[in-house]
């Protein structure tokens, strides 16, 4: 049947169309994840979203505009031929549910994972040990973010042993110079002795020489 065979026609090109969007909305994801503040990145995933909708209604009707052909061409058959319609209807619908399902997922749980990381790092908690999960954009994603976790997790252990080195240092300076002011004050507390001492002495050889003269 001509009017058949252009309908199922159309339903290859819209199934194509639709995973070439859901490819384009895969690397737009990526892009955004990137850079959210990136206007252009922002943009060209609302367009590739806008596209995997036009494209899923597109195949839907397609898919649905099969279905009503095969019942048209089947009301005139047998029991068994509508029976068998209606099953072939059923699993279309269901394939069609399985497929978006799939798809919503492969893209959707990568993405919230990220993000849920992302959240992780930036509220200061570095103590996860994350690891790829799967070889494609966003799982090399997932090991980058992965990787530097692991940095700033050492980075931070290093900047907090030179700090705690530092503060052994400042606190053994600042004994040090206790130590030196104690003895700097008795040191001059041993000149004014000494010197007081010898005003003494000056004063007694004075008086003795005083008294020899007389």
């Amino acid at each position: 049947n001509p009017q058949e065979s252009s309908v199922v026609d159309d339903v290859a090109t819209h199934l194509a169309s639709f995973q070439s969007s859901v490819a384009d909305m895969q690397t737009a994801m990526v892009a955004v994840n990137a850079d959210k503040n990136d206007p252009a990145a922002v943009q060209a995933l609302k367009i590739a979203e806008e596209k995997v909708k036009t494209a899923g209604d597109k195949s839907s009707a397609s898919i649905k505009e099969i279905i009503a052909l095969v019942k048209t061409h089947n009301d005139s058959l047998a029991y068994r031929s509508s029976t068998m319609t209606a099953i072939v209807g059923i699993v279309a619908i269901l394939f069609g549910i399985m497929v978006s399902w799939w798809v919503t997922r492969q893209i959707t749980r990568p993405v919230k994972h990220n993000l849920l990381l992302a959240e992780r790092i930036a509220n200061g908690d570095l103590s996860s040990d994350i690891h790829p999960q799967g070889d494609d954009e966003l799982g090399k994603l997932t090991g980058a973010m992965g990787r530097m976790n692991d940095k700033l997790r050492t980075m931070i252990g290093d900047v907090r042993s030179s700090v705690t080195q530092v503060s052994q240092a400042a606190s053994e300076i600042a004994e040090g110079n206790t130590d030196l002011s104690s003895r700097t004050e008795q040191q001059a507390a041993a000149v004014v002795e000494t010197a007081a001492s010898m005003e003494e002495l000056t004063a007694t050889v004075k008086n003795n020489a005083d008294n020899a003269r007389h």
